[in-house]
């Protein structure tokens, strides 16, 4: 529901009509490259009045008036400086770049409203967008890119929306949201190339991307403090995080929620001990469309890591490279379904793997099953368990477990 009425608040942006609105005022036309400012035909605007710019106008610009609109005559056309918008709402831009600020390049504060059609943002010192205060941003057919901060920013209930935009070479995160914010990213979206993550969801916000590509990130995609994240028909790919054991791929912590359509390919290239996804702290990981098969897969590391009271719930997958479940957590197979594991699987301490024994659904396992104490304590007991079927239709036993219980 909550992602339903974010978006529906959003269609006050709609496209039709783009740049004629009723009661508007006669179009102005500021030209800086023969000394226009734009500052002074904002102040001079009434609500709903179009603006043309001509040239780069060096200068930072604040918008309260209602309903202006503004384009550029060529693409490159636009602002070389920061454009804040503070409660003013159904503000629009088309066709222009907004670049090499000092600051922040576009700023929704107050509960403003914002459409970007066909916008470069680029080259600012700190976010490229920033929205913030229960602001709302729809970004369409535009790039974000090579800021020093974050490519989008926002945060405190604010709402914002990426389609068929590239995220791209900025020096922080290309989206990150907190606070409660909620942000879609759908529609041949990229986001690539970013220093940290790639989409980062913290703090009660709420995420939802689809048909959209995320790779070459320093990492992937972060949830963390009861973030969540809805995903289908996405590539994840080529995350370049560096450091031995990091994450690499996809993470949910802190009692976070990654709910997994059908269609995703997900596969990690971090350092050696990376993972391609991972569930940590009280987190799950659910996998809810089974009419799309998964790819999960990880050249260097771990295809799914389990950990800390998590859980994590797949439906017709693939999973390619080593899973690890340890630490009171729990990874099984959906009803029905079935899946292919084509590596080793470790299972620590109080956790349990369960594949192939509810109802119909069956795993095929190419690997070793290996049940391992984890806890440094000899003398706790271990409630491993494990219900896995193999290739052959038999069921797997731990192997290189001695101590404790092994339940097969």
């Amino acid at each position: 529901m909550k992602s339903t009425f974010w978006l529906s608040r959003l269609s006050v942006f709609a496209v039709v009509g783009l740049f004629v609105q009723p009661g508007a005022a006669m179009a102005a036309t500021v030209d800086c490259n023969a000394g226009g400012n734009l500052q002074a035909a904002i102040s001079g605007a009434v609500p709903n009045e179009p603006i043309f710019i001509t040239g780069n106008c060096a200068e930072n610009v604040f918008i309260r008036t209602d309903g202006l609109s503004f384009s550029g005559n060529t693409p490159a056309d636009g602002v070389d400086g920061s454009i804040s918008v503070a409660g003013a709402i159904r503000i629009q831009m088309h066709g222009m770049t907004v670049k090499n600020s000092t600051g922040n390049g576009v700023i929704v504060t107050e509960g403003g409203s914002v459409l970007f059609l066909n916008v470069t943002i680029t080259g600012h010192s700190r976010a490229g967008v920033l929205v913030l205060d229960n602001s709302l941003a729809r970004i369409i057919n535009g790039s974000i890119d090579n800021n020093t901060r974050q490519g989008v920013f926002l945060s405190g209930s604010s709402r914002v929306t990426l389609s068929n935009v590239d995220v791209t070479n900025n020096g922080r995160e290309g989206v990150s949201a907190g606070e409660g914010a909620s942000v879609s990213v759908r529609n041949s979206s990229t986001i690539t190339d970013n220093t940290g993550d790639g989409l980062r969801i913290i703090q009660n916000s709420f995420g939802r991307l689809d048909d959209s590509t995320v790779s070459g990130n320093g990492r992937p995609i972060q949830l963390f403090d009861a973030g969540v994240l809805s995903m289908a028909r996405n590539v994840i790919s080529s995350d370049v995080a560096d450091i031995p054991g990091s994450t690499g791929g996809i993470l949910a912590n802190r009692n976070s929620t990654l709910r997994l359509g059908g269609g995703n390919i997900i596969t990690n290239t971090a350092a050696a001990g990376g993972t391609a996804i991972s569930a940590a702290g009280g987190s799950h990981i659910r996998q809810g469309d089974a009419g799309a098969p998964a790819s999960i897969s990880s050249t260097s590391g771990v295809a799914v890591n389990v950990t800390n009271m998590s859980q994590v719930d797949l439906r017709n997958f693939t999973l390619s490279g080593l899973t690890v479940v340890n630490r009171h957590s729990l990874l099984r197979l959906r009803k029905d379904d079935t899946g292919l594991v084509t590596g080793d699987i470790e299972v620590g301490r109080d956790s349990a793997v369960n594949f192939g024994l509810i109802e119909s659904g069956s795993v095929q396992v190419t690997g070793t099953v290996t049940c391992m104490d984890t806890e440094s304590s000899a003398d706790l007991p271990n409630q491993t368990a494990v219900d896995i079927v193999g290739g052959d239709g038999e069921e797997l036993d731990c192997s290189g477990y001695n101590a404790g219980n092994n339940p097969n």
